[in-house]
């Protein structure tokens, strides 16, 4: 998902999206996909809004980088993972879903593997920070299945420090 307005970090990269903040001389989202490669998943579809000709410009159709890449332009924002609804003719099989803007080094597979043995309708990576007042505070029960989900800026008293990774 790269369709983010990036309102928090424009006062240092406004002409960009998030995805494509370059480390090392690399865009960010460029790292996803390595990552997911690496693991022999070469399929991808990514969501684009404000600036989005910037990451279709770049990676074009993603023969490049030996991969496949389509997108879907919202022409208005669809709030966090609201293109899913309109490709949901697409994603037939169990895809994964990530923000485009996150660095991360996971065993994809496992992570997979975890969400068939539970037979997961749905599976949430996250982690404990130190300040879960700016993020989407997880409420699970002891088995690990999520029972409540407290959105970046709700109003609430309970900050167990569990957060949603974005993946």
């Amino acid at each position: 998902m790269a369709g983010g307005r990036g309102t928090r970090i424009s006062t240092l990269y406004n002409n960009i999206p998030k995805p494509m903040i370059k480390l090392n001389g690399k865009p960010i989202i460029e790292y996803q996909i390595e990552n997911f490669k690496k693991f022999g998943l070469n399929e991808f579809i990514i969501t684009v809004g404000p600036m989005g000709e910037q990451i279709v410009d770049y990676f074009g159709d993603g023969s490049k980088y030996n991969v496949m890449i389509e997108y879907y332009i919202e022409k208005q924002p669809l709030g966090t993972a609201g293109a899913l609804f309109c490709l949901k003719d697409k994603l037939t099989n169990d895809f994964f879903v990530l923000n485009g803007d996150l660095l991360f080094d996971i065993d994809i597979f496992s992570f997979l593997q975890f969400h068939l043995q539970n037979d997961g309708y749905a599976t949430v990576l996250s982690h404990s920070n130190d300040h879960p007042y700016d993020s989407s505070i997880i409420q699970s029960d002891q088995t690990g299945l999520v029972v409540n989900w407290l959105y970046k800026g709700m109003q609430h008293n309970w900050y167990k420090n569990q957060v949603n990774a974005g993946i």
